[in-house]
């Protein structure tokens, strides 16, 4: 799979807004969109997987996007955690021993990151399941961070 890249319209130098949702407990990708996705006018589906490279390997991270045609926006959840993991080369016994197979953008205790393309907007428009969502919060992405440039180069 290739990496993909989004081109937001940014300025170089401005935060971005994100919103981090943790859950009260783990849910299957299909289950908890069949949920949002019954809450909405709008219906999220699966976009080509997010694949990031370091040094090590290639790590995956599933992207549901959805266009809510009321507001002219397009909304993007990106699971915070990696979901498959590729070595690049067999590694030489014990010297990659502190070898992450699991990648996080944010602290693992993030479910979920959405943002829009369309830059800082309304993401209040999205219903989530109460009884799936522990909190809720809006964060600011400085250019100095990873996920920020990740997600100014995504496309689909």
């Amino acid at each position: 799979m290739k990496n993909k890249s989004l081109f937001l319209d940014f300025d170089e130098t401005e935060d971005v807004s994100v919103v981090l949702v943790r859950l009260k407990r783990e849910q299957p990708f299909h289950e908890l969109f069949f949920k949002i996705n019954r809450l909405n006018s709008f219906k999220f589906f699966r976009k080509n997987d997010l694949e990031i490279e370091d040094y090590f390997g290639y790590y995956n991270f599933p992207i549901f996007e959805a266009f809510d045609r009321h507001t002219q926006v397009t909304f993007r959840i990106i699971i915070n955690h990696s979901y498959d993991f590729r070595r690049k080369e067999k590694p030489i016994e014990g010297l990659f021993d502190l070898l992450e197979e699991e990648k996080y953008f944010i602290h693992p205790g993030i479910n979920l990151i959405l943002f829009s393309k369309e830059g800082n907007c309304d993401f209040s428009v999205i219903n989530l399941p109460k009884e799936l969502v522990s909190s809720v919060e809006e964060y600011k992405l400085s250019s100095e961070e990873k996920l920020y440039e990740i997600i100014l180069n995504y496309d689909e």
